[in-house]
C-alpha cells in the first residue's frame, strides 16, 4: 500500500545533502519497498532559463516544467499515486515562479508534486527571488526548509547519522567534530565519520581520534599485523 504524501511540498535551502535525504524519504514513503517506483515516478530539473521556456510554460517536452506540469496530470500506471519531481526551479523566470504557485495550489489528487529550490549561501538573494521563493512555499502543502544545522543542533545531527549508520560514537567525538568545522557541509561530516569509523575499527570513535584525524597512531609490527587481518587498524 502505499503512503499518503501530501499533493505538494516544496524543498527550499542552501544545504543539498538534506534536501536529497528528506526526497529520498518521501520516495520511500510513496513507494514502500520499490514498489511501482519504476512506473510511476518522474524526475524533471530545470537546467537553465531558457531552457525551462519561460515563455511558453506548459508547452512541448522540451520544456522540464512543461513536462512536469503534464506527467503530474497523467494518471498513475498500476499503482494510487503518481510521483513528480521538478529540480532547479529557482533558475525560473518571475514568470515561471507565479505559474509554479498557482500549479501548487491544484495538484490532482492521483499525483503528488515536489519543487526542489536550490540557494546559494555564497550569494544575496535579491528581493524578487526571495518573494517568489516564499510565495511559492506558501502555495505548497508542506515547506520544508533544507538548511544546514549549527551548534547544539548539528551535534544531535552527527550523533544520529553515526546511529543510522552503525558507527559507535563517543559522547564528546561528536562535539569535537563539530567544533573542528562549525561551517562544514553535511556531506563532509559524513565522509568523515565513515574515515574515522574505518581507522577506529572495532572501538568506538572517541574524540581523540577527531583530534588526531584518524591518523598518526603508533603501532608495534604484532598490532599492525593483526589489524591487517581484521580489516582496520588496531589500537594500541
Amino acid at each position: 500500500k502505499t503512503s499518503p504524501l501530501p499533493p505538494s511540498c516544496f524543498l527550499d535551502g542552501s544545504e543539498p545533502y538534506l534536501a536529497r535525504e528528506v526526497l529520498d524519504r518521501l520516495v520511500a514513503e510513496a513507494f514502500p519497498g520499490g514498489e511501482g517506483q519504476d512506473l510511476n515516478l518522474d524526475r524533471f530539473a530545470v537546467e537553465s532559463r531558457a531552457a525551462a521556456g519561460d515563455e511558453d510554460v506548459g508547452v512541448g517536452t522540451a520544456d522540464p516544467v512543461g513536462a512536469a506540469f503534464g506527467a503530474a496530470q497523467t494518471l498513475p500506471f498500476i499503482g494510487p499515486r503518481r510521483l513528480v519531481v521538478l529540480d532547479g526551479i529557482e533558475r525560473r523566470a518571475t514568470d515561471g515562479w507565479k505559474r509554479l504557485a498557482a500549479f501548487l495550489t491544484d495538484v490532482p489528487p492521483t499525483s503528488a508534486v515536489i519543487l526542489i529550490w536550490r540557494r546559494d549561501p555564497n550569494k544575496k538573494e535579491g528581493a524578487r527571488a526571495k518573494s517568489a521563493r516564499e510565495s511559492i512555499g506558501k502555495a505548497a502543502a508542506v515547506w520544508v526548509t533544507c538548511e544546514a544545522p549549527s551548534g547544539p543542533e548539528l551535534v544531535s545531527w552527527i550523533r544520529r547519522r553515526a546511529e543510522e549508520k552503525g558507527i559507535r560514537l563517543a559522547p564528546e567525538a561528536a562535539s569535537r567534530l563539530a567544533a573542528a568545522n562549525p561551517e562544514g557541509a553535511l556531506g563532509m561530516f559524513e565522509r568523515e565519520l565513515e574515515r574515522l569509523s574505518t581507522w577506529a575499527g572495532d572501538a568506538p570513535i572517541g574524540a581523540e581520534d577527531v583530534e588526531m584525524g584518524g591518523a598518526g597512531r603508533r603501532y608495534t609490527p604484532f598490532q599492525f599485523a593483526e589489524s591487517a587481518v581484521r580489516g582496520a587498524p588496531a589500537r594500541c
